[in-house]
């Protein structure tokens, strides 16, 4: 059983009994195998992420509630987010916006953001030695 899991699947389960769902509806909404949702609550059976985002769906709660709820130290701020990091999705055939260059643009805000974090981490490691 993972034991770093176990505050989250006690937020599910807490979120069965508040919302008063029968463990049938949630194994169905679930895809699981009928007595399955005892087992995923004990830490038995794995605990996936379709699963959470199934659950989700059915309090119809946004996913990140039962991250925030169940894994609060998951859920701390660090300053940065994953479009930091990488490309936003964009449309495949999206064209650019009249009178900018749509890769210049892109390319020129990529590496502004790649300077800034690399002199934030550069100013990390000076301040902890």
């Amino acid at each position: 059983m993972s034991r770093q899991l176990k505050p989250l699947r006690e937020v599910l389960a807490r979120a069965v009994a508040a919302a008063r769902l029968d463990p049938r509806r949630v194994e169905e909404a679930l895809g699981v195998p009928r007595g399955t949702w005892d087992h995923v609550l004990s830490g038995k059976r794995v605990l996936r992420v379709r699963h959470l985002l199934a659950f989700a769906r059915l309090l119809s709660v946004p996913p990140e509630d039962l991250l925030e709820a169940g894994l609060p130290e998951a859920s701390q701020p660090t300053g940065l987010t994953l479009a930091d990091w990488i490309e936003p999705a964009r449309p495949r055939f999206a064209k650019p916006q009249p009178g900018q260059p749509a890769e210049d643009l892109q390319t020129l805000i990529r590496d502004i953001v790649r300077r800034e974090l690399d002199a934030a981490g550069e100013k990390d490691e000076r301040s902890s030695r």
